[in-house]
């Protein structure tokens, strides 16, 4: 796992080891079974959730507090809406099995370290026909509207897991 060197141009070298040894040990907690999402700070794990969609997500994001500055968090699948809803000043770094291009060059372009083992044009449903339900909620750019936008959808319904698009037929 190579992090990358864009937008960690501003940390300093110790910032940035530490940033990518945490999102090593973030990697390693989602690979064990019953997690799907984990916080780490210090090569700390502060909290991991397991579950579909992005209930997981918010549920550690609903978590941290403001000591929890310079956290890390992995999660299997990222797109768009979880680059949105991790959009904080808390969070110094992001990795996910695998991340969509648009959620990438958001997270990099807020400053954090991304890495990424696979990297797709978009989050697509289940069934691979079409985007992510929470995808198509996250056009704007507003990070506190999509996650507005994401709760009310996590009270009105359950959400199921996203899918990833390849590009490959």
């Amino acid at each position: 796992m190579e992090c990358n060197g864009r937008s960690s141009r501003a940390l300093n070298r110790e910032m940035h080891r530490r940033v990518c040894a945490d999102l090593k040990r973030a990697r390693d907690e989602i690979r064990r079974p019953n997690c799907t999402v984990a916080v780490v700070l210090d090569g700390r794990v502060l909290a991991r959730e397991c579950g579909d969609g992005v209930a997981p997500l918010v549920r550690v994001m609903g978590k941290l507090c403001d000591c929890d500055a310079g956290a890390v968090i992995a999660d299997r699948i990222a797109g768009m809406a979880a680059a949105l809803f991790l959009h904080s000043p808390q969070i110094a770094g992001v990795y996910a099995d695998v991340m969509s291009t648009p959620a990438r060059n958001h997270l990099e372009g807020c400053g954090m370290v991304v890495c990424a083992e696979k990297e797709v044009p978009a989050i697509l449903n289940r069934d691979g026909d079409d985007l992510c339900p929470l995808e198509k909620m996250s056009t704007t750019d507003d990070p506190e509207t999509v996650r507005h936008r994401i709760r009310d959808m996590m009270q009105g319904s359950s959400l199921h897991g996203e899918s990833e698009n390849t590009g490959e037929e």
